[in-house]
């Protein structure tokens, strides 16, 4: 599909309106990032719509090491699940896999795709494990989209309606697709680039916990999200400042998050 052609001028034009003003209004990298998020869920009318960046080879399997989390539309009980599922060794092997092989195929760095364009109907009827993630958390219909900067970096937009809601078509996909490829705020800069050989060694729990507490959450709200004690917490973030040889999570931020 040729996606510019799915877009009208209407579109095209409120997006570029919201990305002037959300210049204006948000001189930090990460407000804008989030602003972008917001008023793309609003133009594609998603209920839910999640930004991640993080480090992994398009040509690797498993390496898929988030490193920044934004979302709208999600509470504390979405969020855990979410970022349970993204860590999750199944996940990679029935979806990001599909993604990887249609891009490393066409030889292209940027896959903006819909649930149909990896699944058919038939098949996401009878492919068990995604679908009940996405319905457990009252969803149904899915976008996503992903770009790669250099061999070893990624960013990522996903939208999700709820159960009830039309399927995403040509025309949403394409203001993502374009959205991603153009708004230079939704891809990693050069100081937030990172090894992914920098996780090696940790668990997916601690780096759920690493990510959570990157991005801003307390112990406590942490605790709740994941469903464990405040105190096993403690014991993850423990083994990560270990493993980086930091002494807090001041510390551990700037390590990690200097253009933030």
């Amino acid at each position: 599909m040729h996606f510019q052609t799915a877009i009208s001028s209407e579109c095209l034009g409120d997006l570029l309106e919201s990305v002037i003003v959300i210049a204006a209004e948000h001189p930090a990298l990460s407000g804008r990032r989030q602003a972008v998020l917001n008023q793309l869920a609003e133009l594609i009318q998603a209920d839910i719509g999640v930004w991640t960046w993080g480090c992994g080879r398009l040509d690797a399997v498993h390496t898929v090491t988030p490193i920044a989390f934004l979302d709208c539309g999600m509470n504390d009980q979405h969020r855990s699940a979410f970022m349970e599922y993204a860590l999750d060794p199944d996940s990679d092997r029935n979806f990001r896999q599909r993604i990887r092989e249609r891009m490393q195929s066409h030889q292209i760095t940027q896959s903006t795709d819909t649930r149909r364009d990896l699944f058919s109907d038939d098949e996401w009827q009878t492919f068990p494990q995604m679908r009940q993630m996405i319905e457990r958390s009252g969803w149904s219909s899915w976008l996503h989209s992903v770009r790669y900067s250099g061999s070893e970096t990624w960013s990522n937009l996903f939208f999700l309606r709820n159960i009830g809601g039309d399927e995403f078509g040509p025309r949403e996909a394409a203001l993502v697709n374009l959205a991603m490829s153009r708004i230079p705020w939704l891809r990693s800069t050069a100081d937030e680039l990172l090894p992914p050989e920098t996780f090696s060694g940790l668990t997916p729990r601690q780096r759920t916990v690493m990510l959570m507490l990157l991005d801003g959450t307390s112990r406590k709200f942490i605790a709740r999200q994941l469903g464990i004690t405040e105190d096993t917490v403690g014991d993850h973030l423990k083994s990560i400042y270990q493993h980086f040889q930091v002494n807090s999570s001041n510390e551990l931020a700037a390590l990690f998050l200097r253009s933030r």
